[in-house]
């Protein structure tokens, strides 16, 4: 029985109170780690930004424009 499975049945056999809070309870995970997830998101497309706006360096000289990017 996958864990899916027993939650179900498990919830199955509460009362609806409980069942209430449990529900409560995992929507709350589930916002969590979607808000961590789109915060690394963002941080990375940030970072990347960052990078592209300064001219990054592509093995020893920095790129700063689009014609010396499409020489190399």
């Amino acid at each position: 029985m996958t864990t899916t499975e027993r939650l179900v049945e498990t919830v199955k056999r509460l009362p609806e109170p409980l069942a209430l809070e449990l529900l409560d309870f995992a929507e709350y995970l589930e916002g969590k780690y979607t808000i961590k997830a789109d915060e690394e998101y963002s941080n990375a497309k940030q970072h990347a930004l960052s990078m592209i706006e300064s001219g990054f360096d592509l093995g020893g000289k920095g790129i700063t424009d689009r014609d010396a990017l499409h020489e190399r």
